[in-house]
Formats: C-alpha cells, sequence, structure tokens
C-alpha cells in the first residue's frame, strides 16, 4: 500500500528532472555585439596573437 503512494511522488518529480540534457555544440568563438560577427579557428587565432581588436578592429563580414 505504501508503495502504491510514493510511485506517483516519484513520477512527479523524476518529470521535474530531465534525464539527459540536449546536446549543444561547443564552439570555441569570440562574438560581437557590435557588428553581430563571429571569429573562429585560425582566423581567431591569427586576429588575437597578432593584435587583435586595436589593430584590426571588429570583423565586419562573416567568416567563409
Amino acid at each position: 500500500m505504501r508503495q502504491t503512494r510514493l510511485l506517483p511522488l516519484a513520477v512527479a518529480l523524476l518529470a521535474l528532472f530531465p534525464l539527459a540534457a540536449p546536446a549543444a555544440a561547443q564552439t570555441d568563438q569570440r562574438c560581437f555585439s557590435e557588428t553581430g560577427q563571429c571569429l573562429a579557428g585560425p582566423i581567431q587565432a591569427s586576429w588575437e596573437r597578432n593584435g587583435g581588436l586595436p589593430v584590426f578592429g571588429f570583423p565586419i563580414t562573416a567568416q567563409t
């Protein structure tokens, strides 16, 4: 009898906690709200290594 009362509670608690979170791609990119553009990969590494924002300014086109 006691187990049948606990079952709905257990089901309700499990519904609050998803068993697995949706997968999301993780990217190492730097985005700029000023232009809506992002830098990633070798271009981002070169940009950062050679002066970044003070030297090159904000990216103004999409990286291809």
